[in-house]
């Protein structure tokens, strides 16, 4: 019995292992038979690859296209196709004769993509990877335009073929006609004067794929061994039809087809998506292979193109005005956190990789998540903010200005060096006075103040959804590199960095009846019919309704009693906002010579639909906030209004009584 139940198992696990020896036959069986019917499919050798599929496209809010994929031409030489002959006929085919044959190449290839021969020589000789191993392929030309493509494919045909583009010969016909067994008037002579590698584009599928073969094999041989190690090849690549436009914002694609910076870093796997299988076609000179795979989800931002536009133009009018070394502008919805615009000047042009690449500062980073910096005084909205929701400080609380204060060793003096009396709360943000700042931080004391500090986001990521965001950088109580001295400074935006969307995000509690939204720029993600909406997420409520309401009534009034009047306003609308005028950090001190000028403000201040940040760097004309970035703040309200169609404030009180 035992012998009999041994046998039995036995011959179960022989029978298992026949069955997956014939599985294991029969898949490679079927992977042989699926590629030759590839072959067959697209009329010409090839080989399976894993390619990613084509990228998501991105939108804007309104559905105008920021991004999407285009089909350009790579010129690279295989290097495993190129046939050596015996250069200086000393019998042997050597390393002299192949540096002839690759050098004659770069010469005859040089006039034809637009690259100097020394350059393209060194390109071909060097074909050494970094691990001491001989590649097999390298591109010598980035990117040609997709309509230049077919032309330089017949140049390099003419080039290479001897007498500009040979014909099917009659003693090449004859070729053909003995390996085809001599079946030459039927199959071979209709094809006489047809070039060779025209014939397999034009008349491929008319052709049987033994002759297709037997033609592949022959311009392998004595018609093409400099031919077939040219390759010009379709690749899909990114492309931007708005050129620089939100350039920081959408981050770019480089060859590899892996997203950098911005939105195609961070949302790198939703537009990427994984690598498929896929048959390539690897006829020389073959154009018309494109990716045979879906694309993958489309992003749709929460951006507006024209707002963008608006913000890009007014930021570099300004800065080209004030003569300022750079600057950012940011334009949010603070009751949603939904992103408007991101200007940043000088910009990049995602179109241009190789810029990118040749970069050394990072210039496709975004500076309003990634540059961090003293914010100055608009910074003392946050002070301001904590000093009235502690309840020890209201807004008709004052005190007596004497234009200096001293606190841990050192001498706080208010930005005209002059003494202003006594002050309240208003004329303290309305005269911007770093003494008042001071006070009220060091009324609240440590603990207090800077609880209030990291309840507004202050030294932490706002998760935004854009690649290389910084958090900032707040020392407190216990750290190493604090000082007693940090609590009066950091009360008017010194000695403490902040992110252009921080201070944004932050501020932006003021005009959202206390709350801080999550500031985003996904809107939407398409795939198929399948659709993602991105919702409003609240990150935290450092202050009340009450308080804020009041601080934006205090910053309202700031502005029309700020030194007579704020070059901040615009006639017909309600807006709240504060002046910044930062001294720049240097390895010693400070700079003397070069200030940042900001101003945050928003509006309308009863129903806020914007929130604007405003920064110039080392402005010429003037250094001070109120003088330069005011006034751009303002020219950004005027434009801006009139494409969100925001009526003025005695219409819309006018429309609010007539409900």
């Amino acid at each position: 019995m035992r012998s009999d139940s041994f046998h039995n198992r036995l011959g179960i696990v022989v029978f298992l292992l026949g069955l997956s020896t014939l599985f294991v036959f029969y898949r490679l069986i079927s992977l042989q038979f699926n590629l030759k019917a590839a072959e067959v499919a697209v009329g010409g050798p090839g080989n399976f690859q894993m390619v990613r599929p084509p990228r998501g496209r991105i939108f804007d809010r309104n559905g105008e296209l920021l991004a999407t994929n285009a089909v350009f031409y790579e010129v690279g030489i295989d290097y495993d196709s190129v046939l050596y002959g015996d250069e200086n006929e000393d019998g042997n085919i050597d390393e002299f004769d192949r540096r002839i044959a690759l050098k004659n190449i770069a010469m005859e290839l040089s006039s034809l993509i637009d690259m100097s021969y020394e350059s393209l020589q060194k390109l071909v000789l060097d074909d050494m990877s970094l691990d001491g191993t001989q590649l097999s392929y390298k591109k010598l030309k980035a990117y040609l335009e997709p309509e230049l493509a077919p032309d330089l494919e017949r140049q390099i045909q003419q080039l290479y073929d001897g007498d500009h583009g040979p014909k099917i010969t009659p003693e090449f016909a004859e070729q053909i006609s003995l390996i085809l067994n001599g079946d030459y008037d039927e199959r071979v002579e209709p094809i006489l004067g047809v070039q060779l590698q025209r014939l397999l584009e034009a008349y491929g599928q008319d052709l049987d794929l033994e002759l297709r073969q037997h033609i592949w094999a022959l311009l392998s041989g004595k018609y093409g061994h400099t031919l077939r190690s040219i390759t010009v090849r379709p690749v899909l690549l990114r492309t931007y039809p708005n050129g620089p436009l939100a350039g920081h914002i959408l981050g770019l694609v480089l060859y590899n087809q892996t997203g950098y910076y911005g939105v195609e870093g961070y949302y790198d796997d939703i537009l990427g998506g994984d690598t498929e299988r896929v048959f390539v076609s690897i006829i020389p000179l073959d154009v018309g292979t494109e990716l045979q795979t879906d694309a993958n989800a489309d992003v749709y931002l929460t951006i507006d193109r024209e707002i963008q536009f608006l913000a890009e133009q007014v930021l570099t009018e300004s800065i080209q005005e004030y003569e300022a070394e750079s600057g950012m502008m940011l334009v949010g919805d603070p009751t949603t956190g939904d992103i408007l615009a991101i200007a940043s000047v000088p910009g990049f042009d995602p179109n241009d990789i190789e810029a990118v690449i040749t970069d050394t500062e990072n210039v496709g980073r975004n500076p309003a998540v990634s540059e961090q910096f003293e914010p100055g005084s608009v910074f003392k909205v946050i002070t301001m903010a904590a000093a009235l929701e502690s309840g020890i400080f209201s807004r008709y609380s004052s005190y007596f200005d004497t234009g200096i204060f001293e606190y841990g060793g050192i001498v706080v003096r208010n930005w005209d060096l002059k003494a202003h009396d006594h002050q309240d709360m208003t004329g303290l943000l309305a005269r911007s006075l770093n003494v008042g700042a001071a006070t009220l931080s060091t009324t609240l004391g440590p603990k207090q103040y800077y609880d209030y500090l990291q309840a507004f986001g202050i030294g932490r990521l706002t998760h935004v959804d854009i690649q290389g965001e910084e958090t900032g950088s707040l020392r407190r109580p216990g750290d190493p590199d604090w000082h007693d001295a940090d609590l009066a400074t950091n009360s008017f935006g010194q000695g403490l960095a902040v992110t252009g969307l921080q201070m944004l995000t932050a501020v932006s509690a003021v005009a959202n009846d206390g709350v801080i939204m999550q500031p985003h720029l996904l809107q939407e993600i398409r795939d198929g019919d399948m659709v993602y909406t991105a919702k409003p997420k609240i990150l935290g409520n450092p202050i009340s309704r009450e308080v804020a309401n009041t601080l934006t009534d205090m910053l309202t009034a700031s502005l029309q009693t700020e030194t007579s009047h704020s070059k901040a306003l615009v006639d017909g609308y309600k807006l709240a906002g504060k002046t910044g005028t930062a001294q720049i950090p240097m390895p010693y001190g400070y700079d003397t010579e070069r200030t940042m000028a900001s101003f945050i403000g928003w509006g309308p201040v009863d129903q806020p639909r914007f929130i604007i940040y405003v920064k110039l760097d080392a402005p010429q004309t003037s250094q001070w906030g109120s003088s330069t970035a005011a006034p751009t703040f303002a020219k950004m309200v005027e434009r801006l209004v009139i494409h969100m169609e925001i009526p003025p404030e005695e219409i819309r009180q006018r429309l609010a009584s007539d409900r």
